[in-house]
């Protein structure tokens, strides 16, 4: 249990460092002139490390309820349920946020393929909770893709089992 714990505390750690995104009100708003690359890239990443430490935090505390950590002898229903309740969630959020702080210009396609990408992890994640600690697999395409756009934060291969 504890060893599959870590890996779904590195996963939730991932996840979110990946797409994380931020701005305020002004940015998204059509007044405000396009974010550069630079900036989005070092926002997308500083955002998401402090997004991560609440899952983090979510996770760890779910993991000190005994309650929680005696379903199925805290092995598999209680992973899912992590993934479910904690991660996907977190990928959610942040596949919203870096919608809301927009793309730098020229660069919306690859944003968005990121973001596309991500999302189908999601889909995947919600239809089958184990996808996200199984196999690194689901992740190479959004991990490839953000990696060669700059967001090297966080490689979301680390969710898999054995990360």
């Amino acid at each position: 249990m504890y060893k599959r714990a870590a890996v779904l505390l590195i996963a939730a750690l991932s996840a979110g460092l990946l797409i994380a995104g931020c701005g305020d009100d002004d940015e998204a708003s059509g007044d405000a002139p396009p974010i550069s690359k630079a900036a989005f890239v070092k926002r997308a990443n500083a955002v998401c490390e402090e997004r991560i430490s609440r899952v983090v935090d979510q996770i760890t505390a779910s993991l000190k309820d005994p309650a929680q950590a005696s379903k199925d002898g805290g092995g598999k229903v209680a992973e899912d349920e992590l993934v479910s309740a904690a991660v996907v969630p977190a990928l959610q959020s942040e596949v919203e946020e870096i919608r809301a702080l927009g793309a730098p210009e020229g660069d919306e396609a690859q944003v968005e393929a990121i973001l596309e990408a991500t999302e189908e992890v999601i889909a995947n994640a919600e239809a089958e909770p184990e996808v996200l600690t199984e196999s690194k697999e689901p992740y190479k395409a959004p991990e490839k893709l953000a990696t060669e756009y700059g967001l090297i934060a966080c490689p979301l291969n680390a969710l898999a089992a054995g990360g």
